[in-house]
This record gives structure tokens, C-alpha cells and sequence, in this order.
């Protein structure tokens, strides 16, 4: 999906006109102050890309004037994909930094974490980069917006790929051991429905695995020629690595997390 610079400029002018701002108003005139965690570094680093990117998008909705004639002020800061990173991190953006809103960051655990502290305070919790369901209850949570698919959706999507371009093939499955690695594997059950027989091997990770040379052999012996890569992109790697040493090239289906 792509969102238009006009599309963000409304939202942000939303924001900031619906939030109960308790900042001098001399700091509003001066900048829209938007905040973010990502994981910079750690097991997860690869996403810190996604927040790099955000930077790159505002700066150039800076060098093209800004928004009304004001300056976009995007601050990100570090979490390591650490939950309690993320709360000490956020409430520094939001009560040190003034941000007017929470735009972008990653993670299902994380942004939980900070879910209730965001909403009680009326911040703007936006487009998360994350697949959960848990971003769409608006009663509970108003404050709070998904962005992509959900990874239940996301599933599914590949089932509907497999039963059109690939009938009757043997599938194999490596997932994440996490909220994300089962919601996308659920969806691909459930998408394929009676198809779900022609899963002949699935095989869960932990995202601390040093290697996966032992489950990727095991997906190999099972006659899979179609492997669905549900995991983050650390682990996509080591499975890839190990697929073309062992010169095996079955139909790749790789997640949107780790493409």
C-alpha cells in the first residue's frame, strides 16, 4: 500500500489539532514533533530500516516546505525490540520530547506495551508496523491504528498464491515460535482449507536461533516443493544460506517482514 504525502499531511494536521496539548504553544509553532521506537540493534536490527526510511520521508516533506509552512520533527529512538525499552523510550518522547504523536514503530509486543499508557494520555498511536489483530479495537483503543495486513490476512494471501499457481504441491513451513510466526501460519491453514494436507512438514523456530541447518534439512526430507519462510529476517537468511548450500531450490514464498 502507498500513502500519498497529502495523506500523511492529514493525518498529522488531525493529530495535532485533536490532541489536548499541554505544551507552550510557542514549541507547536515551531515544529510537529512526531515520535518512534524501532529496533536499531539487536536480534531484530534488520526493521531499524523501517525507521531510517520514516527519517528519509520526512525529510524530504521538509525540503518540499514542510506541512502548512511547518517543519516535521521526527525523533526515533532505540528499544533493542525490548518491551520495557520501549515504555522508558516512549514516555521520554512523550513527556520529554512533546510529541504530538506516535508514528511507525515496530512490534506487536512492544507497541502493546505502550498501548494503554498512549491512549490514556490521548497520543496518537499510528500506522504500527505490525500484523497483529490486536490494532483494531477502536472501543477499547481509539487512539490506536494498524498499518499492514494483518499476518492472519497475510496467510491466507499465500494460500490463495498456492492453490492457483501450485495445486497439489507438497508444502513445507518454517514459523517463528511467536504471536507473528502463528497468527501467519494459522491464515495459511485456514486458507487452504482442505489443501491444509498437502502441509507435509512444519517446523517452528525460537528468533535466537544461532542456526537453523537442522530444520531446514528436516523441511528438505519431507518432498516439500513449496517452502513458506514465516519468520523474521535474521532467520531468513540462515534458512536461505542453508538452502543454497545444500542446493535446494524448492518454490520460495518469503514474508512480507523478511522481503
Amino acid at each position: 500500500m502507498r500513502i500519498s504525502l497529502k495523506t500523511i499531511a492529514a493525518f498529522l494536521l488531525l493529530a495535532a489539532s485533536s490532541k489536548d496539548v499541554s505544551v507552550a504553544d510557542e514549541v507547536l509553532d515551531l515544529d510537529i514533533r512526531i515520535g518512534n521506537v524501532m529496533p536499531y540493534t539487536g536480534e531484530l536490527a534488520a526493521f531499524g530500516t523501517i525507521g531510517r526510511a520514516e527519517a528519509a520521508y520526512f525529510d524530504m516533506i521538509n525540503a518540499e516546505g514542510g506541512i502548512n509552512g511547518r517543519k516535521v520533527k521526527f525523533i526515533s529512538y532505540d528499544d533493542g525490540a525490548d518491551p520495557v525499552a520501549t515504555r522508558e523510550q516512549t514516555a521520554k518522547l512523550v513527556e520529554s520530547d512533546h510529541v504530538l504523536l506516535m508514528f511507525g514503530s515496530l512490534g506487536t509486543p512492544q507497541n502493546l506495551a505502550v498501548r494503554p499508557y498512549l491512549n490514556a494520555r490521548k497520543i496518537p498511536q499510528l500506522f504500527i508496523a505490525s500484523g497483529d489483530e490486536e490494532w483494531s479495537h477502536p472501543k477499547s483503543f481509539p487512539w490506536t491504528l494498524g498499518f499492514p495486513p494483518t499476518y492472519r490476512s497475510e496467510g491466507r494471501i499465500y494460500a490463495n498464491y498456492i492453490q492457483a499457481s501450485y495445486p497439489e504441491r507438497r508444502i513445507a513451513v518454517l514459523w517463528q515460535n511467536d504471536q507473528f510466526g502463528r497468527d501467519l501460519f494459522r491464515g495459511l491453514q485456514e486458507g487452504l482449507g482442505d489443501w491444509a494436507r498437502m502441509i507435509v512438514s512444519d517446523v517452528a523456530v525460537e528468533g535466537t536461533e544461532k542456526s537453523l541447518d537442522m530444520q531446514v534439512d528436516q523441511l528438505q526430507s519431507s518432498g516439500a516443493e513449496i517452502v513458506l519462510l514465516d519468520v523474521a529476517p535474521a532467520m531468513a537468511a540462515k534458512a536461505l544460506r542453508r538452502m543454497n548450500d545444500i542446493g535446494w531450490h524448492p518454490v520460495l514464498l518469503l514474508d512480507n517482514a523478511s522481503a
